[in-house]
């Protein structure tokens, strides 16, 4: 199927198939780089855009099992810059569940992703009006993970790359993974899009601005033990998982 599919030119990319925990497929298909012809590989390291998330969701309940934050304070405990009655109510699990009401900043006509952006204005970007009650609906927010990383940080102590190294890739050996605010050069398999001209290269982003968004990178190889300590408790206790999942 994925042969046909890159033969169509509809997939470029890596895939890696587990079935009952054994590996049944780990293969690259097309190139990690067009302009210099470079096969893709397994080992490639892509930027996992919002899988990241994941992971910073991760951070968050294992600061609340350490007690270190609470899922269900209100976020101006940690953010003191959400003090504002129009935030009162807006708790870390809000964030979590992309319930808070705080619009997502991508679509802020002043957003530039190539823009290098400070946490400051960031910040100051994201403190707007909300786009309904807390709890009452569901919409998807990078400004809700952008705080949580902020949280994150702040009750810790440390940077978000720091915490990731720490907390997740060291634990779990995912050795190709990191966080990185500038793009990287080896090993990393380029983005394209197709446009009237053929395929052209994404656009590149600002890790930074991402931030706990979007600014991981990783393999397939690495988001398979990701992947399998989540059926585990080597990172978060069951019924902390449970809650999360």
């Amino acid at each position: 199927l994925l042969t046909d599919c890159h033969n169509r030119g509809i997939f470029n990319g890596v895939a890696l198939v587990v079935n009952d925990g054994k590996e049944i497929l780990t293969k690259g298909y097309g190139l990690a780089d067009l302009e210099h012809s470079i096969p893709i590989k397994p080992e490639h390291q892509f930027y996992i855009g919002s899988i990241t998330k994941q992971f910073t969701s991760m951070l968050i309940f294992q600061l609340h099992e350490a007690k270190k934050l609470t899922i269900h304070a209100p976020i101006s405990s940690y953010l003191e810059e959400f003090a504002g009655v129009d935030y009162k109510e807006i708790t870390v699990y809000h964030l979590l569940t992309h319930r808070s009401g705080i619009p997502s900043y991508t679509g802020f006509k002043e957003f530039d992703k190539a823009s290098d952006f400070s946490q400051a204005q960031m910040i100051e970007m994201i403190l707007r009006p909300l786009e309904f009650e807390p709890a009452t609906r569901f919409s998807y927010s990078n400004s809700g993970y952008f705080l949580l990383g902020l949280i994150a940080e702040r009750v810790s102590g440390k940077d978000f790359e720091t915490l990731l190294s720490e907390q997740i890739f060291t634990p779990l050996e995912m050795n190709a993974s990191g966080y990185s605010t500038t793009w990287l050069d080896n090993e990393h398999a380029k983005g394209y899009r197709k446009t009237i001209d053929g395929l052209t290269p994404m656009p590149t982003y600002l890790a930074q601005t991402l931030f706990a968004t979007g600014g991981i990178y990783s393999n397939v190889l690495d988001l398979r033990k990701w992947d399998e300590a989540l059926y585990t408790n080597q990172l978060l206790s069951d019924s902390l998982k449970q809650i999360m999942f």
